[in-house]
């Protein structure tokens, strides 16, 4: 557990916006061998008591703490101001992600360096003042004045209030030269123009089709409608996150499940995921259900997102355990007590 020490060495550092001396903090934590999850929820404890001894004059029944721990609590929120707030509800997103990452030590020192970086916020009371003050300056015709009189920035001329001298001078009409004249029209038997190039015809070449629908290749057309169902049609999106993808090419999709409902549940919504198919290959897309059966020779193009998910995590897992095995601390346990792993719980 991390002791008091090291929970206010890191309250200052983020306070004097230090983000060295913070992620210093943090690896000394980690050599001393401190769980930093258990430190994260300290210190989260530590910024919800600094904003405590700030609102309330006798916190003794709100903070378990002693008379100087209570004086170190005020430096720190008088140095705070009115950011201790911000710092807490920062801290407390990267506590809950830190929670469910794999690597929740990269987590926590981004957020000390983010903690560093905050800033206060305003109240609204605050700002609603100045923009009532800038819109009634505005329509006086009055520039904002600057940030500490109801504008963010001083005011700039835009090209319009430009004075006339800074416009280009006009031409007069004697100094443009005539235009050539007009040759007279070839003889009908005189020969034709050119043909234009076949690549100018061709879309490769940066001409719009009549449409102006850019064409994506099969794959991408497939994640991007895939993207676009789970967004506009949770419950589509869901469905093809459970989908094999055995044929793929711009006129044809042949998607494969392992039950017989989810096939059925796909032959029901199949106008609208040939819609979203044929709007990016720009031709139309005819959709292919199955049944798949369970044989793991078989690969299909592109595989269900849900099993690449559930292997990407059965791999961290095994990795995970791995490193615990490995881990000269469990090693050296091993050796003292003359006992052997269980069981690892990742």
């Amino acid at each position: 557990m991390a002791d008091r020490a090291v929970l206010v060495h890191l309250a200052r550092a983020v306070l004097a916006r230090d983000a060295a001396a913070a992620l210093r903090t943090l690896n000394a934590a980690v050599e001393r061998g401190l769980d930093l999850a258990q430190m994260s929820r300290s210190f989260l404890g530590l910024l919800r008591d600094m904003e405590v001894v700030a609102r309330v004059s006798e916190p003794d029944d709100l903070i378990d703490a002693t008379a100087d721990e209570l004086g170190e609590l005020r430096a720190l929120a008088a140095t705070a101001g009115g950011l201790t707030a911000v710092l807490f509800d920062r801290w407390a997103r990267a506590v809950e992600e830190a929670g469910r990452a794999t690597a929740p030590r990269l987590i926590l020192e981004m957020a000390a360096v983010d903690l560093c970086e905050a800033e206060p916020l305003e109240p609204l009371g605050d700002l609603i003042d100045r923009l009532e003050g800038l819109e009634a300056r505005l329509q006086a015709g009055e520039p904002p004045r600057g940030p500490g009189d109801g504008g963010r920035a001083p005011h700039r001329p835009t090209p319009a209030a430009s004075p006339p001298a800074a416009l280009p001078r006009p031409v007069a009409l004697s100094s443009v030269p005539a235009p050539a004249p007009t040759p007279a029209p070839l003889p009908s038997r005189a020969i034709a123009p050119a043909p234009a190039p076949a690549l100018a015809q061709s879309p490769a070449a940066g001409t719009p089709s009549p449409s102006d629908r850019v064409v994506l290749l099969p794959a991408e057309a497939w994640r991007r409608a895939k993207s676009d169902l789970e967004r506009r049609r949770p419950r589509i999106g869901a469905l093809l996150a459970n989908a094999h993808v055995w044929e793929l090419d711009a006129s044809k999709v042949v998607l494969g499940f392992e039950d017989r409902a989810d096939v059925d549940a796909a032959e029901r919504v199949r106008v609208e995921i040939e819609q979203a198919l044929s709007s990016g290959t720009g031709s139309p897309v005819r959709l292919v259900t199955r049944q798949d059966k369970r044989d793991a020779s078989v690969v299909p193009v592109i595989r269900a997102e849900l099993l690449e998910e559930a292997d990407a995590l059965s791999a961290d897992k095994h990795t995970r355990e791995q490193e615990a095995r490995q881990h000269p601390i469990i090693q050296k346990a091993q050796d003292l007590f003359g006992v052997a792993i269980r069981e690892i719980k990742t």
